[in-house]
């Protein structure tokens, strides 16, 4: 597992492409607590001092051409304090989990993992020390090649 660090960053417009070669893409307003025929039981452990935002990606390569077969995402406001997710997830599917606090102030706390049978796969955290400047968010993320085996991406 390799350590995954936050930073307050420059924000990027991302533009998620929408799945070719006949796939299709969701997008929902909560965490579900299970993604397409479900699987692997993963937690998402969140903590913030301050108003945050969870963002999740789950999808299905197409394994001809590396494409996304099928794709849902999901974001879900996250009250101050600590909050758990149980979602279930199918074989081979990867994906990505950001928690940010959008409008963050100096001092604000993020705390976010992720674990699979009982086994933590990843833990960040981070502590705003100075005012985001024009452009810049404040988060946590890790990208996973497949959350059943709990592979995370290089």
């Amino acid at each position: 597992m390799r350590p995954n660090h936050a930073l307050v960053v420059p924000l990027l417009v991302t533009i998620l492409s929408s799945c070719s070669g006949g796939g299709s893409s969701s997008e929902l307003s909560k965490i579900p607590s299970k993604v397409w025929e479900g699987g692997t039981l993963l937690t998402i452990r969140t903590s913030t001092n301050q108003p945050g935002l969870l963002k999740t990606l789950f999808f299905e390569r197409n394994k001809e051409n590396g494409s996304h077969k099928r794709e849902l995402s999901a974001n879900q406001s996250v009250p101050v304090g600590d909050k758990s997710f149980l979602v279930s997830v199918p074989a081979n599917v990867g994906g990505y989990i950001e928690l940010g606090v959008p409008a963050a102030t100096p001092g604000a706390t993020i705390t976010c993992s992720l674990e699979s049978g009982g086994k933590e796969l990843w833990k960040s955290d981070y502590q705003l020390e100075q005012p985001l400047g024009p452009n810049e968010a404040c988060f946590v993320n890790v990208d996973v090649d497949d959350f059943s085996k709990g592979e995370l991406s290089d």
